[in-house]
C-alpha cells in the first residue's frame, strides 16, 4: 500500500487472502469489496424509488451533497472532502479532497469552488439542472452548527442564487432551487428506548430501525429531528441529531419535515459497502471516510489539493 500510494501516486485497494477464503465470511467480504469497486470506478448501485414512496416529485433532479472538515495539527490547514450525488438515482457518486490555509477567506473560497463544481458535475452527467439541493454537514451541538453555518451558509447561497440567475438568462424564466443546509451529530445525549410489560415485567429494548423524534424533546420554533435508522442487537442504540441550519426557497408546499425524514431516513442507506442502514446518510459517510483515508495514507509532502471527479475512494 506505501509503495503504490506514496511512490506511484495509486490509489488502490487490498484484500487480505485469509478473510476472503473464511468459509463463514469470505463470500460478505468478497460482495462487499464488488460493491466498493463498482462505486469507484463510476458504476450505479442499488437505489430506492424515492417517487413510488411519494418522498420526491417525479423527474425532478436532487442533488445530495455531504461535507466533512478537519484541521491538520502539523500545517493548520483544513482539509475538505465533499461527496456529491450526480444522477437523478443518487447511486453515483462524486468525491473532491481539497486543503487551504484555516483563515475565512481561503476556506470560503475554496468552498465555493467545491460546490460550484459538484452542481456542474451534475449537470454534465445528467444534462439536467438541480431541482433540489440537499446539503449534509457533519456538526456537533447547536452553538458549534451554528458557528460552521453561520460562515458557509452565506457561499453556498450565493452560489445557488448565481446558478438561478444563469438559468434565469439562459431559458428566459425565473428558476427557484430550494436549498436544506443540515447539519448532523452523530454523538447526541438523549437515547431512546422501547418500553413493553411482559407480565409484569418491566422490559426495555433498542427501538426498531426507522424511529423518528421531531417533537417534546426538540427546541420548539427549531427545524430538527432525531433518527435511528441502524438495526441493534448489542448494546443501546444512538440516535442521529439533525438540525436544519439553513433553507433558501423553502415553503410547506416544496417539502415537509416528514418528507425531509423520510429522505434522511433512505439515504441512511445508500453507502454501498454496508447491506443495511447506517447511522447517517451515505454521502456524509463517504465523505468522512474518503477524508480520513487521504489524512492517513497520502504522502504528506505532497499537496492534498486532489479532485477525484470519478471515480471515489471510500
Amino acid at each position: 500500500r506505501f509503495f503504490f500510494i506514496n511512490r506511484m501516486n495509486f490509489i488502490t485497494q487490498f484484500g487480505i487472502t485469509k478473510k476472503l477464503v473464511d468459509p463463514k465470511r469470505g463470500n460478505t467480504i468478497q460482495f462487499n469489496l464488488l460493491e466498493q469497486f463498482n462505486i469507484k470506478i463510476g458504476g450505479e448501485s442499488h437505489y430506492i424509488n424515492f417517487i413510488k414512496e411519494n418522498v420526491m416529485k417525479d423527474n425532478d433532479v436532487y442533488l445530495v451533497i455531504g461535507l466533512k472538515s478537519q484541521v491538520d495539527r502539523k500545517t493548520n490547514k483544513i482539509k475538505y472532502c465533499m461527496t456529491a450525488t450526480k444522477n437523478r438515482f443518487l447511486n453515483c457518486i462524486d468525491t473532491s479532497v481539497k486543503e487551504c490555509d484555516n483563515n475565512k477567506m481561503e476556506q470560503s473560497k475554496l468552498l465555493h469552488t467545491m460546490f460550484k463544481s459538484a452542481i456542474k458535475n451534475l449537470m454534465d452527467s445528467s444534462k439536467r439542472n438541480p431541482n433540489f439541493i440537499l446539503f449534509y454537514r457533519k456538526g456537533g451541538n447547536y452553538l458549534e452548527n451554528l458557528k460552521i453555518a453561520i460562515d458557509e451558509k452565506e457561499v453556498l447561497i450565493n452560489v445557488i442564487k448565481d446558478l438561478e440567475n444563469m438559468l434565469k438568462n439562459k431559458e428566459n424564466k425565473n428558476v427557484k432551487i430550494p436549498f436544506y443546509y443540515l447539519c448532523c451529530n452523530l454523538k447526541c445525549d438523549l437515547k431512546f428506548f422501547e418500553y413493553t410489560d411482559n407480565i409484569g415485567n418491566k422490559v426495555y429494548t433498542n427501538p426498531k430501525s426507522g424511529l423518528v423524534i421531531d417533537e417534546n424533546v426538540t427546541q420548539k420554533n427549531k427545524f430538527e429531528f432525531f433518527i435511528q435508522p441502524q438495526c441493534v442487537n448489542q448494546g443501546t442504540a444512538t440516535p442521529c441529531h439533525y438540525q436544519v441550519m439553513c433553507t433558501y426557497n423553502h415553503s410547506e408546499d416544496i417539502i415537509k419535515l416528514e418528507q425531509l425524514e423520510k429522505i434522511t431516513f433512505y439515504l441512511c442507506y445508500y453507502y454501498f459497502t454496508w447491506s443495511g442502514a447506517i447511522r447517517e446518510p451515505g454521502t456524509l459517510k463517504m465523505a468522512e471516510t474518503a477524508l480520513d483515508f487521504s489524512s492517513k495514507c497520502l504522502n504528506e509532502n505532497n499537496s492534498l489539493n486532489y479532485f477525484f471527479t470519478t471515480p471515489i475512494y471510500v
